[in-house]
């Protein structure tokens, strides 16, 4: 199923520029008074606008928000690593943006 999302959310969204980093380990991942998702990494995901981001962050009106956060804290329960494509940046952190090309894997 983690597979399942990460390759729904890439064939639900056009090619951009996005970055993309492997090896992600997560540090912790948690939920913002506002309803957004957010997973602290061990590696940066350098996004135009957070060059510097150890963070990936979900909107908290994200289509598939239950989804991805179910998919983080699998990967965090089970210590996988992830695989994280990103175009856009929300409050500093890496954004996975619904209609792009971003994605998160888990490995």
């Amino acid at each position: 199923m983690k597979k399942f999302i990460g390759v729904l959310l890439l064939s639900l969204s056009q090619v951009s520029h996005a970055v993309l980093v492997t090896d992600i380990e997560i540090h912790y991942v948690g939920i913002y008074g506002d309803g957004r998702i957010f997973a602290s990494l061990d590696k940066t995901i350098p996004v135009n606008g957070c060059e510097s981001a150890t963070w990936v962050a979900i909107s908290a009106d994200h289509m598939h928000k239950k989804e991805i956060y179910s998919l983080l804290l699998s990967a965090l329960a089970a210590g996988k690593k992830l695989e994280i494509n990103a175009t856009s940046c929300l409050s500093g952190s890496a954004t996975i943006t619904e209609g792009t090309s971003d994605y998160i894997i888990v490995r």
